[in-house]
């Protein structure tokens, strides 16, 4: 009987293309600044997740899935991998809707909630997610919208910057990090 042999892999992130950043994100404008002369070039809908460092500097941006004119089905998993291979402390996710219609759709909602839950189980911070037009103006923010209170709990502490909420979780993980190395002894 012939053995089958196993393969090691290595995986490993690939990069791309440049978009120069050293602006620590702070709100919806800023995010647009940086992705949206590359969203802005597509005739079809596409799935972007920026991963971003414990300060809220960008990493890097992960074009996760290009769709057609009217949607973008972007698996979770496939989603993931940018932001856990990058040690992102935290994440926003954009997408464009060519059409102009910044109203999020029921899909877009879904897949929302699945990310931002599934992205808490690995204690990566979702902060944002973002639908963008052609113009830099246009956007909509689900952590912005106070009408949509089932979304905008998803993401943390949405009344104050991207860059002030990542302090106070930092804040609040480290005070968790010292009551649980008191319970210890440590």
């Amino acid at each position: 009987m012939k053995t089958k042999s196993v393969e090691f892999v290595k995986v490993k992130l690939v990069n791309d293309f440049t978009l120069k950043s050293e602006k620590v994100l702070k709100n919806p404008r800023d995010v647009l600044s940086l992705v949206l002369g590359e969203l802005g070039q597509y005739d079809r809908e596409v799935f972007a997740v920026i991963n971003l460092t414990n300060k809220g500097k960008p990493i890097n941006v992960n074009i996760c899935h290009i769709g057609t004119i009217n949607q973008s089905i972007a698996h979770p998993r496939e989603i993931l991998k940018s932001s856990v291979l990058s040690n992102a402390a935290s994440v926003i996710f954009v997408h464009n809707h060519p059409s102009g219609d910044l109203e999020p759709s029921p899909m877009d909602k879904e897949v929302t909630k699945v990310l931002a839950n599934a992205y808490k189980l690995l204690n990566i911070k979702p902060l944002d997610h973002i639908i963008c037009t052609h113009g830099k103006d246009h956007y909509y923010s689900m952590r912005e919208d106070p009408f949509n209170y089932e979304l905008g709990e998803l993401f943390e502490n949405d009344n104050i910057s991207y860059e002030d909420s990542i302090d106070i979780i930092n804040k609040i993980e480290d005070m968790e990090n010292k009551n649980i190395e008191e319970e210890l002894g440590l």
